[in-house]
């Protein structure tokens, strides 16, 4: 069995587990797919165990929360430019790529 970081998780289970969180589209699970998440500007480079592609604050609410119940690592990630690695999933885990949250829903004036 492949498992990923945190709990004995296949790859398969964790993609069903978060598409159901989050929509079978935002979620990347294809090898093909996490190795365009294993790096950024710097030298480093390790595969995630799954990329989500969160489209409102929720996606990311459910992401995280679920990643804390299992144990796993979360990278959030932009563009992928950093120079220091931050983004790269040195320990597996969850890449949150906020490329598709590219625009202001709500601004509230709350102190």
């Amino acid at each position: 069995m492949d498992t990923v970081a945190g709990k004995k998780l296949t790859t398969d289970g964790l993609s069903r587990e978060l598409s159901r969180l989050v929509g079978k589209k935002n979620v990347l699970s294809a090898l093909e797919d996490r190795i365009c998440y294993s790096c950024d500007g710097s030298k480093q480079r390790y595969v995630p165990d799954i990329v989500v592609r969160p489209q409102s604050a929720q996606d990311v609410s459910a992401t995280v929360q679920f990643a804390h119940e299992n144990d796993m690592p979360v990278y959030p990630r932009g563009a992928g430019s950093g120079l220091t690695g931050g983004a790269v999933p040195v320990k597996g885990g969850i890449v949150l790529d906020f490329t598709q949250m590219n625009h202001i829903v709500e601004i509230s004036l709350k102190t």
